[in-house]
C-alpha cells in the first residue's frame, strides 16, 4: 500500500472481486495491507478483503512491512486481530514459520517482517526460518513442489540494499530457491511487477501493489507436468 494512496482503497475491491470471479484454488496475499499498521487502517483494509476470505477460498496471508512498522501495542493487537481474521480463525499471529499444505503444494509461510523507523523498510530471515527452509528443502519429493511465501523477496534481495530496503541474513534462503531446491517465491515488496522464471517456471514471482498498478499474478500448476505457468493481469491502468 503506498502512503500516499489511502484513498485508493477501492481498487482493493478490483483485485478482490476478479479473485471472486475466477476462483483458484488458493489465494496468496504478501502483506503490507496497511500503511503504518493502525487499527483504523487495518478496519479498513477488512472491510475489502472480508468477502474473499470469507468465500471460501483459502487465504494464505503474511504480513509485510507496512503492517508492522510500530512496536505500538494497539497497533500490535490490531495485527494480531487482522491476522486472525486473515486466516478466518484457523491461526493465531506468530513470527513462527509453518507450512500451509494444499494438495500437492506446500507453502512456506515465513514472517520476516519487523519495526523500524521511516527511514528503513527492511526485513530480517531468522535463523528459526532458514532452519526451517533448509528442512522443508531436504524433504523434496517429485509432484510435491516446495513455495516460499514472504513478503520480502529473495532472488530479487539481490538487487536490494539489504540493510534498508531487502531482506537480511537471507543468503542461505536466497541459495535455496536459486539451485531449486525452493520451487517457487511468492512475494511482493518491490513496488514493480518482475517475475524470474526458468523453462519449468521455477523461480520468483513479484505482485506489484494494487495502489500502483492493480495487477495480479495468476499462477497455474500442471501437476501432471509438474510445471508452474505464470502470467500478470491487468486490472486497471498505472494510478498516479
Amino acid at each position: 500500500m503506498c502512503r500516499r494512496a489511502l484513498h485508493k482503497q477501492h481498487l482493493t475491491e478490483l483485485a478482490v472481486n476478479y479473485i471472486l470471479r475466477e476462483k483458484p484454488s488458493v489465494a496468496v496475499f504478501t502483506g503490507d495491507a496497511t500503511s503504518t499498521g493502525q487499527q483504523s487502517e487495518f478496519d479498513l483494509a477488512w472491510t475489502k478483503l472480508e468477502p474473499l476470505v470469507k468465500s471460501g477460498i483459502p487465504v494464505v496471508y503474511v504480513p509485510g512491512n507496512h503492517d508492522v512498522y510500530v512496536k505500538d501495542a494497539a497497533c500490535r493487537k490490531a495485527l494480531e486481530n487482522f491476522y486472525w481474521k486473515m486466516w478466518n480463525g484457523s491461526r493465531n499471529f506468530s513470527t513462527e514459520p509453518f507450512l500451509f499444505k494444499l494438495g500437492p503444494l506446500r507453502f512456506a509461510v515465513i514472517d520476516s517482517a519487523v519495526p523500524c523507523s521511516c527511514f528503513f523498510s527492511n526485513g530480517v530471515m531468522s535463523a528459526e526460518s532458514t532452519a526451517f527452509l533448509q528442512k522443508e528443502a531436504a524433504e523434496h519429493t517429485a509432484g510435491s513442489p516446495l513455495i516460499y511465501v514472504g513478503h520480502f523477496p529473495l532472488h530479487w534481495n539481490r538487487v536490494l540494499e539489504a540493510w534498508r530496503h531487502g531482506l537480511r541474513n537471507a543468503d542461505q534462503a536466497v541459495a535455496l530457491l536459486e539451485n531449486h531446491q525452493i520451487d517457487l517465491s511468492l512475494c511482493g515488496h518491490i513496488h514493480k511487477s518482475m517475475k524470474w522464471l526458468d523453462a519449468r517456471g521455477r523461480g520468483e514471482i513479484v505482485a506489484v501493489s494494487v495502489y500502483r498498478s492493480v495487477i495480479v499474478a495468476d499462477i497455474v500448476y500442471d501437476a501432471d507436468k509438474d510445471y508452474f505457468d505464470a502470467s500478470f493481469v491487468r486490472l486497471t491502468e498505472k494510478v498516479r
